[in-house]
């Protein structure tokens, strides 16, 4: 199984924390689980009840299904999640997401803004309803890369070319995902143009 290692090393050095103790001044922590948040896994209806000799706790389907999303959202390497992120970031370059209000309601989180690259803002609020047009961009999404700036938040920046009748507006992107703890929801946007055939440097 891949992991991000760094986050699974904090995130357990986290848990067995919780057990620490302090006596005589040095300060010493339980190799296993803290009872308590045991307890509250079972509550959650995670595990099956922990109380027992066993060493070991069963996990319930609930359990499984649960731990698969966190896996996901805590320990999953960037590369684990570029897919599922450009398939998200490309729909809203394809009419038939980009102008579905549900579709919108479920990627885009409430307090969405982005600034255009004609210089205009956009809210939420301001893409409802949405006016069906036809997308002519390049896809996949040219210069595509996803990096992680916090657990529940990642950067994602790519080019976009997308032809307006005989017109071509290419523009450099930046969105910002965000995890409300069920999926993935676009925070911000913001794009530069830029002109493809200019030499930089």
């Amino acid at each position: 199984m891949d992991i991000d290692n760094d986050t699974a090393t904090e995130l357990g050095f986290a848990l067995i924390s919780l057990t620490a103790h302090t006596v005589h001044g040095v300060t010493r922590a339980w190799k296993g689980m803290d009872w308590d948040l045991l307890a509250e896994m079972h509550e959650r209806g995670w595990i099956h009840n922990p109380v027992g000799k066993a060493k070991s706790v069963v996990l319930t389907p609930e359990g499984q299904a649960e731990a698969a999303r966190l896996h996901e959202l805590h320990l999953s390497p960037v590369i684990d999640m570029e897919h599922s992120i450009r398939t998200l970031e490309e729909g809203m370059w394809r009419s038939a997401t980009r102008f579905d209000p549900n579709w919108l309601k479920r990627y885009l989180h409430p307090e969405f803004m982005e600034f255009g690259r004609s210089g205009r803002v956009y809210r939420y609020e301001s893409l409802f309803p949405p006016e069906t047009i036809d997308i002519d961009c390049q896809l996949p999404l040219p210069n595509f890369k996803v990096s992680r700036v916090d657990r529940a938040v990642l950067l994602v920046t790519y080019d976009s070319h997308v032809r307006y009748g005989e017109v071509l507006e290419s523009t450099h992107r930046t969105s910002t995902w965000i995890s409300n703890g069920q999926r993935w929801q676009m925070r911000m946007h913001q794009g530069t143009p830029f002109n493809p055939y200019k030499p930089t440097g």
